[in-house]
């Protein structure tokens, strides 16, 4: 990755000691540089997803912009510097994720761990390389500036606090863009729900 790079981490919180035992822990023992963004939601002081994230991206100032939930536990010391690197060498346009699902099949994606315990489970199939999918899931993903720039979160479509990543995979496909899953080592401390 180029030295010159920023990476800005963004997430958006409701609770503060999962953020801080869990992200922000882990975030602490990376070996690269990043500047983090932490949007307080406790009070509701944003109406989506959507617009917390385009907040926190107007504000950073990182070249690469990943997102995050407040509950992700980055297990390697370089995971941070990886993840980027990937990002960096990828295209304008290309959106990244550690979790997807591929259509017609709907077969899904991943190498992490998820669950109340620490590697408690493993989501989905294992891969050592990107792997192209149609959409990934917003537990921990991320894009270029330039990318987030042309794409941006679709506050009017996606005006709650689910599916706005896959708004923006399909957006940047529709486009002739790439969404990739990279296999990374970390843990998501929830299942997800769906409703």
């Amino acid at each position: 990755m180029d030295k010159d790079r920023k990476i800005s981490v963004i997430c958006v919180y409701n609770n503060v000691n999962q953020l801080n035992e869990q992200l922000i822990a882990s975030l602490k023992s990376q070996n690269v540089d990043y500047e983090l963004i932490v949007l307080d939601n406790s009070n509701h002081k944003f109406n989506s997803a959507s617009q917390a994230l385009n907040y926190g991206s107007r504000i950073s100032k990182g070249d690469i912009l990943i997102f995050s939930h407040q509950d992700i536990f980055l297990k390697r010391i370089d995971e941070l510097d990886r993840f980027a690197k990937t990002i960096d060498n990828c295209c304008v346009g290309t959106i990244i994720g550690t979790q997807g699902v591929k259509e017609p099949k709907k077969k899904y994606y991943s190498n992490i761990t998820a669950g109340i315990k620490f590697d408690s489970r493993i989501i989905g199939d294992y891969n050592e390389k990107l792997y192209e999918v149609s959409c990934v899931d917003e537990g921990f993903f991320g894009m270029k500036r330039k990318t987030w720039d042309m794409l941006k979160f679709n506050e009017k479509l996606c005006d709650n606090w689910h599916l706005y990543t896959v708004e923006m995979c399909l957006h940047t496909r529709k486009k002739g863009n790439k969404v990739y899953v990279y296999p990374s080592q970390l843990h998501h401390f929830s299942m997800g729900t769906i409703s």
